[in-house]
């Protein structure tokens, strides 16, 4: 056992999630690493049409929900929103910059994608503002008035 914790070092604690893995874990990681792409989010649940999933982070803040999407390599006009029903639907797709053949690796993933993300309040679409800078797009979504908490006052 003490072999098996120097090959993942605790040096890196608390920030490095792998040295915190079960033995069990670790041995099927090591004997099945095709299986490692399911440690990505959502990505055992995707559609057929849908080739990869971004990944998020979500804020509660007190009048708004701020929504930070990871889009490396994707263009505005490739990017879709949707909000119907208490769910903002994330959509587009990522295309390669140029066809390339001869690669010796290739880990990024192209095509489309699609997701969905159940909103905890209400929001007033109508004043919802985006912005896109460095493969980040970031939505402020304002909480509709019936839902941004009020004191109540006990008379």
């Amino acid at each position: 056992m003490r072999n098996e914790m120097q090959k993942y070092p605790v040096s890196h604690w608390p920030y490095h999630p792998h040295v915190y893995w079960s033995p069990m874990r670790r041995w099927m990681h090591d004997m099945f690493p095709q299986i490692a792409e399911f440690n990505q989010p959502d990505q055992w649940m995707l559609e057929p049409d849908v080739d990869w999933v971004p990944r998020i982070e979500m804020s509660d803040h007190e009048n708004a929900l701020i929504l930070r999407a990871e889009l490396p390599g994707v263009d505005a006009e490739n990017v879709s929103l949707t909000i119907q029903d208490g769910e903002l639907w994330l959509r587009g797709e990522r295309r390669p910059a140029e066809e390339e053949t001869n690669f010796l690796c290739r880990e990024q993933r192209y095509g489309s994608f699609s997701r969905k993300i159940r909103l905890p309040y209400e929001i007033d679409a109508s004043k919802i503002k985006t912005s896109f800078k460095n493969g980040m797009l970031t939505l402020r979504m304002p909480k509709a008035k019936s839902a941004v908490a009020r004191q109540i006052q006990i008379h």
